[in-house]
């Protein structure tokens, strides 16, 4: 984390999310609106310790991660848009068939 996006801390005690593997995981859960409960029982912290960590970050640093997660999920929203209309498309390929004599002559 660089020194514009610390955390505020007590000196000495660092923050068990802070230094935690999956801390970007558990910012951006938190910037995408999942409940601090979810995100504390996924990743195995108290609801008070992720509420503690996503409050005490700057705000300009929640607010740019709030900012890409809303745009994540207008992606991720017209990305499935386009999955739904190329499904109605395309028809489904049959991907067994049986070969009949004619044509297992000219296969081999």
């Amino acid at each position: 984390m660089s020194p514009e996006t610390s955390i505020k801390q007590r000196p000495g005690r660092k923050s068990s999310i802070a230094t935690h593997p999956a801390c970007v995981e558990i910012e951006f859960a938190c910037a995408r609106g999942i409940s601090l409960r979810r995100v504390a029982e996924r990743f195995g912290f108290s609801r008070a310790s992720v509420d503690r960590h996503w409050h005490a970050l700057p705000s300009e640093h929640r607010s740019r991660l709030v900012g890409l997660a809303t745009e994540l999920d207008r992606h991720e929203a017209r990305i499935r848009e386009v999955y739904a209309a190329l499904a109605v498309m395309v028809p489904p390929t049959h991907r067994h068939r049986s070969i009949g004599a004619s044509e297992h002559a000219h296969a081999a």
